[in-house]
This record gives structure tokens, sequence and C-alpha cells, in this order.
């Protein structure tokens, strides 16, 4: 999916993008929605990045962008997550009008920003709104310290994240390694400023969101 992901997010079924982690003593930071085992020699942040905002049910998206800002301290620091072009994968209606429940749910409940504060994440801000004819979902949190965001991650190690088949890099400030099979982004240890922006080829959704959030907006008016 760009998500298998259940806990906070906002999509669940989005690319795979596939990521492990290691860096001696420390566990792999890996995203909620990839648990897998632990390769070696790399950190993945690819998990912080997601941990903002991961949306649940059958929601998809067709670009995602992270930008993490480690302050100088390596522990604190900003993350910013936009997801652009959110639908559902569902060809049902009723499961499409659940999904984006849902996801009216996760912009304005409180409960929303428990469940982030739990995670690690102080939530400043988050937007759902439409752009160029897209609807499009931005959120904005600080955290403390990167160590205790689950499995954590360190300032010290690499930062990898190897992308799906179906998943393309639009931009990034990592070195980007692409092979036949595969596209790998790599960050050098001390790194305080992360950006990448993917885009999931296998974009194919049946809801129209749009004209949900056209109505929902129009009815609260």
């Amino acid at each position: 999916m760009l998500f298998q992901i259940h806990r906070l997010g906002i999509l669940r079924k989005i690319p795979s993008v596939k990521t492990s982690v290691t860096s001696g003593s420390s566990t792999g930071f890996l995203p909620f929605w990839l648990r897998r085992p632990a390769l070696n020699s790399f950190t993945v942040f690819c998990c912080l990045l997601l941990l903002v905002v991961a949306l649940d049910g059958c929601l998809i998206y067709q670009t995602v962008e992270y930008q993490v800002q480690l302050n100088p301290d390596g522990k604190s620091g900003t993350v910013t997550v936009k997801c652009s072009n959110i639908e559902s994968s569902s060809d049902e209606a009723s499961k499409q009008n659940d999904d984006f429940q849902e996801l009216l749910s996760k912009w304005k409940s409180d409960q929303y920003l428990l469940e982030r504060m739990n995670e690690g994440v102080y939530v400043k801000r988050r937007d759902l709104e439409l752009r160029h004819g897209i609807l499009v979902w931005q959120e904005i949190g600080i955290f403390a310290d990167v160590q205790k965001m689950k499995d954590g991650i360190s300032y010290e190690d690499t930062t990898r994240i190897s992308l799906g088949k179906d998943e393309t890099v639009l931009s990034t400030n990592g070195t980007e390694q692409v092979s036949k099979d595969s596209t790998v982004v790599l960050w050098p240890p001390h790194t305080r400023d992360f950006h990448i922006k993917i885009r999931n080829q296998d974009f194919k959704p049946s809801s129209h969101f749009v004209e949900k959030f056209k109505l929902f907006t129009k009815k609260r008016k």
C-alpha cells in the first residue's frame, strides 16, 4: 500500500516502500505500515516521515512528500508530510464513503492529535484542502527526541529508503541509486535535513473525493 498502514495513517493502501534498519545496537525504525525484519548496516528514516500522517482504511495517494529537519542537537526537530490526490482504493461506494469519513476524522478529531502525541509527535498543523483540482493533506509536527519515536533512529547512522517498483522519486536531496528492479535513496551520517517526493505509478482510484469534499465544505457554510 503505500499502505498497510494501520495505526495513525492516512493511507492504508499505498505503494510498497520497503525500509529496513539497523545500526549498531539500535533497533530498526520501520514504518508501522511495513513492519519487517531489520537488515544490516542502515537506519531507515521512513517511519518518522510517515509517523506524522498515517491514513487508515483504503486511502491512496498519487504523490507523497516528506521533509524532516533535525535541530542541531540531532534529536528534536520538525517533520512535514504532504499527500496529494487522496482517494479510496475501493470499488464499493459504501467503503469509499467510509474512507472519506475516516479522512475527515483525521482532519478534525482530537483523538487523532492524542494518537500523534502517543507516537511522539506534537501536531502543530493539519490541513485538508483542494489545490489545483485535487485533494491534498499536509501535516506539520514537532518531536522532542527522534530516538523515542517507536523503534527510534540514530543521527549517527546512514539513512536509507528503498522504493518499490511502482514508485518513482520526483525530487530528493539524498543520493539516488537506480537499478533495474529497485531505487534506493541514501543520506550520510549527521544529515539533519531530509527531503524526498515520491510518485505512485500505480495510482488508479475509482472514487471521487474532490466532489465529496466540495459538498462537505458547502454544507459547512
